[in-house]
C-alpha cells in the first residue's frame, strides 16, 4: 500500500519530469518540423506578412554610380504568404508592377526575398537588376527590417552605363505593413 506522503512526492516528481521533458526543446522521433517551433519552452511562430508593404532603403553604399539610376527608390511590395512560402510583386511609384519575386519566412521572423528586374536608365543604358533581401519580421507582422544587395548588370555590349560589367549597391531597409489605400507613393513623374 502506498502512503499518502509518498504519493504526493511521486506526483511532484512526475510533474517535474514532464515539465523538464517539455522544456528540453527536443522533438520526439518522427515529430513534425512544420508549424510552431518550441525552443527552450517558448513557441516560435511564423509572423503573418500577407498584404501591402512600403519598402524604403537607407544607408546606401552605391558602387555603381550610374547617372540617372536611383537604387534607393521607394517600392511597394504586395506579399502573398502560404505558411512559410512567400510570393510577391514589386511596384514602382506609378503603381506599375516592375518585378515578381519569391521568398521564405522562418519561425521567429527571419525573412529572405529575391527578385529580378530590368530597368531603363536612359536611351543608352538599361540594367538587369538582381535584388537579395534579408531581414527580420516583427512578431506582429508590422515591420520587416534588415539589409539588401542589388546587383546591376548593364544590358548589351554597346551600353553607355559607365560601368564595365556588374556592380553592387548595398544598404539597409525598413518595410512597413500598410493597408493598400495608404500604401501609395508620391505621384509619379511624367
Amino acid at each position: 500500500m502506498v502512503q499518502h506522503g509518498s504519493a504526493t512526492r511521486f506526483a511532484s516528481f512526475l510533474t517535474m519530469l514532464l515539465a523538464t521533458a517539455a522544456c528540453s526543446g527536443e522533438r520526439p522521433e518522427g515529430g513534425s518540423s512544420s508549424g510552431p517551433n518550441q525552443l527552450g519552452g517558448y513557441i516560435e511562430t511564423v509572423p503573418e506578412v500577407d498584404g501591402a508593404w512600403r519598402f524604403t532603403a537607407a544607408d546606401l553604399n552605391d558602387l555603381c554610380g550610374i547617372d540617372g539610376f536611383s537604387p534607393g527608390d521607394e517600392r511597394i511590395l504586395q506579399i502573398a504568404q502560404a505558411d512559410t512560402q512567400i510570393a510577391f510583386t514589386v511596384s514602382d511609384a506609378c503603381g506599375d508592377t516592375v518585378a515578381e519575386g519569391i521568398g521564405i519566412i522562418h519561425p521567429g521572423g527571419l525573412t529572405t526575398l529575391s527578385y529580378d528586374e530590368s530597368r531603363v536608365v536612359n536611351k543608352k543604358c538599361s540594367l538587369d537588376l538582381t535584388v537579395e533581401i534579408v531581414g527580420t519580421a516583427d512578431t506582429l507582422g508590422q515591420t520587416i527590417g534588415g539589409s539588401f544587395t542589388l546587383t546591376a548588370t548593364p544590358i548589351g555590349e554597346d551600353h553607355e552605363c559607365g560601368v564595365p560589367d556588374s556592380c553592387d549597391v548595398t544598404g539597409t531597409f525598413l518595410a512597413r505593413s500598410c493597408p493598400p489605400a495608404s500604401c501609395k507613393l508620391p505621384p509619379c513623374e511624367s
